[in-house]
């Protein structure tokens, strides 16, 4: 295996954030450099409009709905302001050495941020790090330890270059909008292998919640406990139960916030289709991004593990 160290980017000052992710592709460092870097792919998984240019000094640029952003809320942009303290520009390549290294500056709102892809060999796949710095957080506080926009452009990027994954392209502009959040997959699975891995305990320990702390009485139906963790986020109870097809249950964001989430696992002639809802409605931008994310990214993991039998913990650790 071929180690590639990380090289100190002088212009990238940032320590105050932080986020880091890292996963196994099933395809070797040349298919996944390429679908990072040549515009028609990047379109199919990641965003809908790119400007690039690949190689250093050149540009980065992504744009669309289903590509990461925040509003300002009260930060003002100025428009001739367009770089950093060091002098860099707002898309511009850092680093690019094929097959393994490429680092841009991504502005996400008001916020500079560097992000870094590192690519290494595997035996014909590819561990991939991505590591994201900024002087502060671009969006929730928390967003460095929990699922964020990287959780679900990985999930699209392994669908696009191993073509054995579900893909979900997420509208984040509907998510700020306020929309109702619901999302749909389909998996080539029954829908009981799906049923048990959403409602078995030992499952649940698995892919979703902390094994000491999952608690599920899904046999009493309504008021039924269920617990992932001994605290929020998570759910407490059960709300109602239809076996193998609809599963409904409370959701504690924290002490003033709790919504009802609905699961249905409904069987089709070729696949079966998941479909996770939050009936929540926050007032903050960021709040509906970062629930969006959230449940788009449970979703994501529970037709994985249904499909594949591997978690998401399993192949895509938060640093």
């Amino acid at each position: 295996m071929q180690l590639i160290r990380p090289v100190r980017l002088d212009r990238d000052p940032w320590r105050g954030w932080r986020c880091r992710r890292r996963e196994r592709l099933l395809s070797p460092p040349e298919r996944v450099f390429d679908a990072l870097v040549d515009a028609g792919q990047l379109a199919r998984w990641w965003c809908d409009e790119i400007d690039i240019a690949p190689r250093a000094g050149g540009v980065y640029s992504c744009r669309g709905r289903s590509h990461f952003a925040v509003e300002d809320e009260g930060v003002a942009m100025d428009d001739e302001d367009d770089s950093a303290a060091d002098g860099v520009r707002d898309g511009e390549i850092l680093e690019f050495e094929a097959p393994h290294v490429l680092a841009y500056r991504w502005r996400i709102g008001h916020v500079d941020t560097i992000v870094r892809f590192e690519l290494e060999s595997a035996l014909e796949q590819t561990d991939l790090t991505i590591t994201q710095t900024a002087a502060s957080s671009p969006a929730w506080d928390r967003a460095a330890t929990e699922p964020n926009w990287w959780s679900i452009a990985l999930a699209n990027l392994r669908a696009h270059v191993d073509a054995d994954t579900p893909r979900l392209r997420l509208d984040y502009e509907q998510l700020r909008s306020g929309a109702v959040m619901r999302f749909e997959v389909s998996v080539m699975t029954f829908p009981w292998v799906i049923w048990s891995k959403l409602t078995d305990r030992n499952e649940l320990s698995r892919w979703w919640g902390d094994s000491p702390g999952v608690t599920i009485d899904i046999g009493r139906g309504v008021d039924g406990e269920f617990r992932l963790a001994d605290t929020p986020p998570g759910p407490t109870r059960v709300l109602a139960v239809e076996p193998g097809a609809r599963f409904l249950h409370d959701f504690v964001w924290d002490e003033s916030s709790t919504s009802r989430v609905e699961w249905r696992i409904e069987e089709g002639e070729d696949a079966t289709r998941i479909e996770v809802s939050d009936d929540s409605r926050p007032t903050a931008p960021h709040e509906r991004l970062r629930r969006g994310i959230y449940w788009a990214n449970t979703l994501l993991d529970l037709a994985r593990f249904s499909t594949r039998g591997v978690s998401g913990r399993e192949f895509q650790d938060p640093w």
